[in-house]
């Protein structure tokens, strides 16, 4: 399925935007064409779920490891190539590749 005109990186920063201003526990960046996970992520401190499913990244970022709220990492139909010694906490599920 071809990604709609919304679903997009422009739309992951949007997503990201608004959780920063609400202190959310939890973010959709599902099939927005991402390569990479934005760094902005790293300042939703209260994030307990990212939900990064179907979209082209291939590397987790260390600095991911700093969300120590983080309970849930789903980035399951993308390219993941390795995963961070830093993220051993959430190798058991409910993380997903």
């Amino acid at each position: 399925m071809p990604p709609k005109e919304d679903d997009s990186p422009q739309e992951a920063m949007r997503r990201i935007e608004r959780a920063k201003h609400s202190n959310t526990t939890s973010l959709n960046l599902i099939r927005l064409n991402l390569t990479t996970i934005p760094e902005s992520v790293a300042q939703l401190v209260n994030l307990r779920k990212l939900d990064m499913r179907i979209n082209k990244i291939t590397i987790i970022p260390d600095w991911l490891a700093q969300l120590s709220d983080l309970e849930e990492l789903n980035v399951y139909g993308n390219h993941i190539t390795a995963i961070p010694d830093s993220l051993e906490r959430l190798t058991k599920p409910p993380f997903r590749v």
